[in-house]
């Protein structure tokens, strides 16, 4: 009998080649072949970083005739991204002393406490939300929905000096009613008296950061001793001597301020 080669299945074969092409298609997928969908699908963008209150460091003033016009003072910690901040209403009637924290790209909060200033007066809250605007060459802060503008008029970028602020100094309280006259020697050391009989000691320490010192100030009157401590702002004259000094201090159990204008 003659043997005959079987008989090839030619729709089986054809089958039997989809398969493996299918099964290759899933090998390359679960292998990272990925699809067009996946290679081609945009990235993410990362969320715009929070603003550095080491970039608002400086003396900021309100426009002139401003309503609620304040002199801000702004000095970033070295440590927690904060920064500390003075401010001093245009009628010298009332400092406050705050904390400022970014929360934004471009967004910061104010938060501390108000201090008119004179015998009695309890200090108040104060909680202010804001934007700032940085450009080339200006610099910009709003607050209160707009109602408190500030541009900055000097960053304080300079070292301080205790040689400028040496000698002899004096400032009047309540309307001329009462003098203070006051000596800085070459370490900082601040002593005096007031025609009131009070006496006062206190130190003045270059501020490492900014044109500023460090200031603390103790204040004795009729054995009643009261401890402060702020920063005093050199004011220089026109020709860059400093003929003034503007001292905002904090008592230290935050019940009272001073705000003291010194001249030579």
């Amino acid at each position: 009998m003659h043997q005959y080669p079987m008989p090839i299945d030619v729709p089986r074969l054809h089958s039997a080649r989809w398969v493996v092409a299918v099964l290759l298609g899933w090998s390359l997928w679960g292998c990272g072949g990925g699809s067009a969908i996946e290679r081609d699908a945009p990235a993410e963008e990362a969320p715009p970083a929070p603003l550095k209150t080491s970039s608002l460091q400086g003396r900021w003033t309100a426009p002139a005739g401003a309503t609620s016009a304040h002199t801000l003072l702004v000095l970033p910690s070295a440590t927690d991204g904060t920064a500390a901040v003075w401010a001093i209403t245009a009628d010298g009637q009332a400092l406050l002393r705050l904390q400022m924290q970014a929360t934004g790209a471009h967004e910061v909060e104010l938060r501390g406490w108000r201090h008119v200033l004179g015998e009695g007066q309890m200090p108040s809250t104060v909680a202010w939300q804001g934007t700032a605007a940085l450009t080339t060459g200006s610099a910009s802060m709003t607050f209160e929905a707009g109602t408190l503008a500030f541009t900055r008029v000097d960053p304080l970028d300079q070292p301080p000096r205790l040689a400028d602020i040496g000698g002899s100094w004096s400032a009047t309280l309540g309307e001329g009613a009462v003098v203070l006259h006051w000596s800085v020697d070459a370490s900082g050391r601040l002593s005096g008296s007031s025609t009131t009989g009070c006496t006062y000691s206190g130190m003045l320490q270059e501020n490492s950061h900014a044109t500023l010192f460090d200031t603390t100030l103790i204040e004795t009157c009729q054995d009643l001793a009261r401890k402060f401590a702020g920063i005093a702002s050199p004011r220089p004259a026109m020709d860059g001597t400093v003929s003034g000094m503007t001292l905002a201090l904090v008592q230290e159990d935050g019940d009272a301020a001073l705000l003291l204008a010194l001249r030579r």
